[in-house]
């Protein structure tokens, strides 16, 4: 539990967490959605595939950090 958190929030899987989860999977397609609504832009499948990744990206980190 506490332990698991503080591999991820100060541990091995800090850059893994922040680049992935948060960079790839959060603010990557919701800056792209905004980009896209703005600008009244095509809709891709870009967005939806970061989002699937950041999402794959959550579940490895905390199954690697709740095994180790």
């Amino acid at each position: 539990g506490d332990r698991a958190a503080s591999l991820i929030l100060g541990g091995p899987y800090t850059a893994a967490f922040w680049a992935l989860v948060v960079t790839m999977g959060l603010v990557v397609p919701l800056t792209a959605e905004l980009l896209e609504s703005q600008r009244r832009l095509e809709p891709t499948w870009v967005t939806p595939a970061f989002i699937l990744v950041g999402g794959l990206a959550l579940r490895w980190v905390l199954v690697s950090a709740g095994q180790a």
